[in-house]
């Protein structure tokens, strides 16, 4: 009994999926074969593109913030270490200030017998100039006959002035001008 009632229910449902099916066939057949299909430039013309959200409602004030970067400048008047002249074998650490102006003063050298070397760079160093962002300790190491980094430069001794608002953020620009060495033998950051 209870089958016989779940099998009627169920063609009861089949029967009216079918009415509602014809009813929809019958509603579509009476539209006019021009209103079915709609005209390419009609469509266009009569669909409404709505903003990107988000957009209109966003206002943003204040001034830009440009980042400083933190760089050797007046490449006129710095002289360039030419890397070709430096003996293969030289190992050369140098401590160097910088000041507020920027200007390097090097404070101590140590060369290890290869002095040709250490002149060289001393030359070369006294003669970088700096943006005025930082100032403090920045030291060199020259390594040579190393395999991996030829030319390591430290740079936490360094603090930023304090005249720049902390709010501007200084990025590390080119901090020496070396002619004939590799970017990839070079290593910027805390080393020593």
């Amino acid at each position: 009994m209870r089958n016989t009632i779940i099998k009627l229910f169920g063609a009861i449902i089949v029967i009216c999926v079918v009415l509602v099916f014809i009813y929809r066939q019958q509603q579509l057949n009476k539209i006019p074969y021009e209103k079915i299909l709609l005209n390419a430039s009609d469509e266009y013309a009569k669909i409404v593109i709505p903003p990107r959200p988000g957009i209109y409602g966003i206002t943003i004030t204040g001034e830009i913030i440009k980042p400083l970067i933190f760089s050797i400048i007046g490449k006129a008047t710095v002289t360039a270490l030419d890397w070709e002249r430096l003996d293969s074998r030289a190992v050369v650490k140098v401590t160097a200030k910088i000041d507020e102006r920027g200007r390097l003063t090097i404070t101590e050298m140590r060369s290890g017998g290869h002095t040709e070397a250490g002149l060289l760079i001393s030359e070369a160093l006294q003669t970088w100039i700096y943006a005025p962002y930082k100032t403090g300790t920045i030291k060199f190491f020259f390594n040579l006959p190393s395999k991996g980094r030829k030319l390591i430069i430290d740079l936490s001794g360094l603090k930023r002035k304090n005249d720049i608002p902390p709010e501007k953020p200084i990025y590390d620009g080119r901090l020496y001008f070396i002619n004939g060495i590799r970017t990839e033998d070079v290593g910027i950051g805390t080393f020593l």
